[in-house]
């Protein structure tokens, strides 16, 4: 799969956010919470609106300590429950056995959203209830769906504690509550069905089947959109609101080489993930929305979302945009005046409320606008016509994992800002992106986000290889690459596309030695000799005291101290002996291990990261090189369904050769019996 293709949507498709070549800007926040994403909200405030959307009815505001003890707690802390991702399976996209890439949240307890709404006098038919995350993010239910849920759908409860998650999240194996259970408060659909295994699941056929389908979550991959019920899951939540007798949820369609339906959801949340544009007109009034061209770039061609989305060469070469109202009055725009302008806005709001009924839904607006013939109310479809065909050239990515980058994708990271840069020599001003910000889509499986460029690896070594399209080539040291903004992989001189001797691009910049390093016509970059990442792992271990060992700790030791064993199938485990683990926690003398306590007896208790765990007695492991935690078959790391760890040994039975150990608790310890001896007088 390739990178950069996969963002959540909701309604038809969501909007990207956070991504590094994104235009993200944070969203307003609540004062009723705002811990950082990397820790749960601790808050909600519960707002009911009157029909206008604007004026507070009621409001309440509850830390999760207050609702534990106040409201009825969902959950028993002992039944786990799950929602389904994508399938990444074209064949089998909804999967009604729930069986295909489930996510652990845990057993989970928490609070009915129900009864949140009832502190601030509950809801009707009729009424909207949304759920919002502090980054603005949100989803809006019906009334039925928090009211009168259905057994296969769940109450709608938002989780302030988990215990024994997986699937990537902290383990959190002795229990959490927020902000330490850092995705809480967290929505989660408490499913009284069961699927084939028991599990308690809310899968994309329950999503289907219960949910309105403006409440449907998929997952982007190229064309295809994966059911994705997990995208209902929504974290940090700090605000449940309730709007009365509020509109139905609206949408619009953008047709162009694709058409895609446009959702009040989905724009909601655009404007939570990005910023928002303003316009006054000459009364006063501030219209608030999302510029044109967002929505123009859904329809432009088949790269719905992320780094491309908006396609400039295409809006250079001009086709017309057709923005319809309801009523069939229309108006026709340039996509060489719209792209990337924030002077024509589609606005959803004015003075922060929803547009009053003459516009309802959306209006379009803006200082672009010649006379106020062209501002649109009631927007109902944007139609992208006469879109011409253009050749295109790609850029190959190659190391850690590949990569085929479009011309649009690479325009639009120039124009994002912060990753475009400029070296001007005597021919003029070259514009691109730096080599080293395009070496970050590959050199690991991270291609967004602050850390997309794995400075560790760098630090360890490898060379950059730019080829052009007939073979000629250079070679760089990731050293001299590293983050350094004057080796640029350039697409335009002066503005303008390069001339055809180096088309499409060219490695400039005053970093570069001698001219033969500026390779012209490139098509491909590949990265030699990636060495191998560090692993990330980590091991607790539990015992008389508490200890935690990284992964290059249990290496180093596994080195020290190498134990190994031999399946009957002829694979061979290497790590670390199981008793050398159990003797830096037994006692207080982490060094060492301690016999006595051995024979008095106590369990040592192997947990892997979904929960599950098994025990071996301290009378079998003692001073045992033929039981061991192996982080190495056959020399390589441990395979996807057993890393990092695994418990292997002689006399085990296969249940107890625990797969993906994350730690190792002593259980039952013996308290050793001390021995006082009589005093004996000196003589």
């Amino acid at each position: 799969m390739k990178k950069g293709q996969l963002f959540w949507i909701a309604v038809s498709l969501l909007l990207v956010a956070n991504l590094a070549w994104a235009f993200a800007a944070p969203a307003p926040t609540l004062a009723s919470d705002v811990s950082a994403a990397s820790n749960g909200t601790t808050s909600i405030t519960v707002t009911k609106y009157a029909a206008d959307g604007v004026t507070i009815i009621d409001q309440a505001i509850l830390t999760y300590q207050e609702m534990e003890a106040q409201l009825p707690v969902q959950g028993d802390g002992t039944t786990q429950y799950y929602f389904q991702g994508p399938t990444f399976q074209p064949e089998n996209l909804w999967d009604p056995a729930e069986t295909v890439n489930l996510k652990n949240k845990g057993a989970v307890r928490g609070t009915d959203v129900k009864d949140l709404v009832e502190l601030v006098g509950g809801a009707e038919p009729g009424d909207q209830i949304q759920v919002k995350s502090f980054d603005g993010y949100s989803d809006r239910f019906q009334y039925d769906t928090i009211y009168n849920p259905a057994p296969g759908q769940g109450k709608v409860v938002i989780a302030w504690y988990t215990k024994n998650a997986g699937d990537g999240a902290p383990l959190y194996t002795d229990g959490a509550y927020v902000p330490t259970f850092d995705a809480g408060m967290q929505l989660v659909f408490m499913v009284e069905t069961t699927n084939g295994a028991g599990l308690h699941v809310f899968g994309h056929e329950d999503m289907r089947t219960y949910l309105p389908e403006e409440n449907w979550h998929y997952f982007v991959d190229g064309v295809i959109q994966y059911p994705s019920a997990n995208g209902l899951s929504l974290k940090w939540i700090n605000q449940v609101n309730i709007y009365s007798q509020a509109s139905e949820a609206w949408s619009i369609d953008v047709t162009g080489a694709v058409t895609t339906t446009v959702g009040q959801t989905w724009f909601e949340n655009a404007l939570a993930c990005h910023e928002v544009v303003e316009w006054t007109d000459g009364g006063g009034n501030v219209w608030s929305g999302l510029p044109l061209w967002w929505l123009v770039g859904l329809a432009d061609d088949d790269n719905v979302h992320g780094i491309g989305s908006f396609n400039d060469a295409l809006a250079e070469a001009g086709y017309d945009i057709e923005v319809e109202a309801s009523d069939g009055y229309t108006r026709t725009f340039r996509s060489e005046d719209i792209a990337r302008s924030s002077d024509y806005i589609v606005a959803n709001k004015v003075n922060g409320a929803p547009l009053s009924d003459d516009h309802f839904p959306l209006r379009l607006v803006g200082d672009a606008l010649t006379s106020g013939s062209q501002r649109v109310g009631k927007i109902a479809r944007i139609n992208l016509l006469n879109i011409p065909e253009i050749e295109t050239w790609t850029l190959e990515l190659s190391g850690a994992t590949d990569y085929v980058m479009t011309q649009a994708e690479f325009v639009s990271a120039v124009l994002c800002p912060g990753h475009g840069v400029e070296y001007t020599d005597a021919d003029g001003t070259w514009k691109g992106l730096p080599l080293w910000l395009l070496v970050g889509w590959v050199d690991d499986d991270n291609a967004h986000g602050a850390d997309a460029f794995n400075d560790e690896l760098a630090a360890l070594g490898y060379q950059v290889r730019v080829i052009a399209s007939d073979g000629y080539s250079r070679t760089f040291e990731i050293a001299d690459v590293a983050r350094n903004d004057d080796i640029i992989v350039a697409n335009t001189l002066d503005g303008q596309p390069l001339p055809e001797a180096r088309y499409p691009l060219r490695l400039m910049g005053s970093a570069l030695t001698s001219g033969s390093q500026r390779v012209g016509k490139i098509v491909r970059i590949e990265l030699l000799d990636l060495p191998t990442p560090p692993p990330d792992w980590e091991l607790d271990l539990t015992g008389a005291i508490t200890t935690t060992l990284s992964a290059e700790d249990f290496i180093a030791m596994a080195t020290a101290h190498p134990a190994q064993w031999e399946d009957n199938t002829g694979n061979l485990y290497n790590g670390v002996a199981l008793w050398r683990l159990a003797g830096m926690v037994d006692d207080d003398d982490s060094d060492a291990f301690s016999d006595v306590l051995a024979t008095l007896g106590y369990d040592i208790r192997a947990i892997a990261s979904d929960g599950y765990s098994r025990t071996v007695t301290s009378a079998l492991a003692a001073r045992s090189d033929d039981i061991i935690v192996a982080n190495l078959m056959n020399g390589q790391p441990l395979p996807e369904n057993r890393y990092p760890l695994r418990v292997v040994g002689a006399g085990l039975s296969s249940g107890q050769m625990v797969s993906q150990v994350v730690e190792i608790r002593l259980e039952n310890l013996p308290q050793p019996q001390r021995i006082y001896l009589p005093l004996v007088a000196k003589q």
